[in-house]
């Protein structure tokens, strides 16, 4: 990677340049943008996941080609999240497909899980007794479920994008 192809997100030039900037339009830098200690993955005794579980919401992706998420997509997802008045330290993201021992129950249990929204990855392949369709909240075990395509394919598509925000609002009572 050359200098010419580094990217600074807000928060870091501001971090960088706090005394040295002075901005001419103010744009506000949500409390979503990942931190540098929270965009670095955390272990638990069997679990690595990226965020620090702050809220107890487990995000379970399903990728075999990355450790989380692209980069693209932890930039489409934290965008999602700073409009929920949410951020990466409030959740744990696990990707399922990386999991030694893919067991539901000792994964929310661990992470003491209270709402998780499942990307790419259906009910069923959770590991949960029901199936319920995407978009949809659904309540189970004292925990609130909401399933999704892969977050990649939601950013591409305007109807997903405009039904996830629904679903997140009636989840976090918006």
């Amino acid at each position: 990677m050359s200098l010419n192809q580094i990217n600074l997100t807000p928060q870091l030039l501001t971090d960088l340049y706090a005394n040295a900037l002075i901005e001419t339009h103010a744009i506000a830098v949500p409390k979503s943008t990942p931190t540098e200690e929270s965009a670095k993955p955390v272990k638990s005794s069997t679990i690595s996941y990226l965020g620090n579980n702050r809220r107890h919401i487990l995000v379970i992706v399903n990728d075999d080609r990355v450790s989380f998420l692209t980069e693209e997509e932890l930039t489409f997802f934290t965008k999602v999240l700073g409009a929920c008045e949410l951020g990466i330290d409030d959740v744990a993201i696990v990707n399922w497909s990386h999991l030694p021992k893919k067991d539901y129950q000792s994964l929310l249990e661990e992470l003491q899980s209270k709402k998780v929204l499942l990307f790419n990855l259906t009910p069923i392949e959770f590991g949960l007794p029901l199936h319920f369709p995407p978009f949809q909240i659904q309540e189970f075990d004292q925990r609130t479920y909401l399933q999704a395509p892969s977050l990649a394919s939601i950013e591409q598509d305007v109807t997903a994008k405009k039904q996830l925000w629904t679903a997140l609002k009636k989840l976090f009572a918006i």
